[in-house]
């Protein structure tokens, strides 16, 4: 064999392997590669703003439920036909009137 076969034998091969190795990183980094998962390294850590911003959130959606809740209950103890009248002898008297 020629030396300048051997040269380019031996080219072909580094080139191919050069080739193949630069094919798999991006199929890895792309996930393309099934058989190895990558690995994440991710924290589920929030930074404080938003975190402040998550408790103000649900401050503002508790004083909202806090309101329904009050409207409810004023608008049930409005449907009330009854009152208890408390007589100075002590004697309970159902009614409907206004005092």
């Amino acid at each position: 064999m020629n030396v300048i076969n051997i040269i380019a034998i031996i080219g072909i091969i580094i080139s191919g392997t050069v080739t193949s190795i630069i094919i798999f990183k991006f199929l890895k980094d792309n996930n393309f590669c099934m058989s190895r998962p990558r690995r994440r390294n991710r924290t589920n850590r929030i930074s404080p703003e938003m975190f402040h911003a998550l408790a103000r959130i649900i401050e503002e959606r508790n004083r909202q439920i806090c309101e329904i809740e009050l409207k409810s209950r004023s608008d049930n103890i409005s449907k009330n036909k009854f009152i208890v009248v408390v007589n100075p002898d002590n004697k309970i008297v159902l009614g409907s009137e206004n005092v």
